[in-house]
């Protein structure tokens, strides 16, 4: 069965292929099974509507494609910005780490045993940039993880 003209200027109007709205309703290889009006119920015309009336099923289940297809566009791009948020958080975690170990191997090398204090002083601000790269990485996973429970109960 092929779309009528209504039902295909619906679809236009929405952004919606023929093959899309095909594909979405069921139909894998994107060719049209369902009534000429654009429902999958393909006895649609003559039982939900008469033949010179518009389908209502259309424009219902076509809003809730649209909204749903946003939606997937929206998770998709949250997605890919807490990976880049994880991508820069793990980045500079790293340099900050590579920092503290040479600047602390330089303060071992130059002062030696002299001003023991100081270094130690030094390694415990070097511990402390530590603790806080774990706790950002902590942190980070622990708002990952909500995101993705809420999105998935959403």
């Amino acid at each position: 069965m092929r779309l009528n003209d209504q039902a295909r200027a619906v679809l236009r109007g929405a952004g919606v292929t023929q093959a899309e709205w095909a594909r979405a309703q069921g139909y894998a290889a994107g060719r049209w099974g369902g009534d000429a009006c654009g429902c999958p119920d393909d006895r649609c015309i003559g039982y939900h509507h008469e033949d010179y009336e518009e389908c209502g099923c259309l424009r219902s289940l076509l809003a809730d494609y649209t909204r749903e297809r946003l939606y997937q566009a929206d998770e998709r791009h949250t997605a890919d910005l807490l990976g880049q948020a994880q991508q820069a958080l793990t980045d500079a975690t790293d340099a900050c780490l590579l920092w503290a170990d040479d600047v602390s191997r330089q303060a071992e090398r130059r002062l030696g045993g002299v001003g023991c204090g100081e270094v130690l002083d030094f390694c415990g601000e070097v511990q402390k940039l530590r603790d806080l790269a774990a706790a950002l990485a902590g942190r980070f996973q622990q708002f990952a993880g909500d995101h993705a429970r809420s999105g998935s109960a959403a």
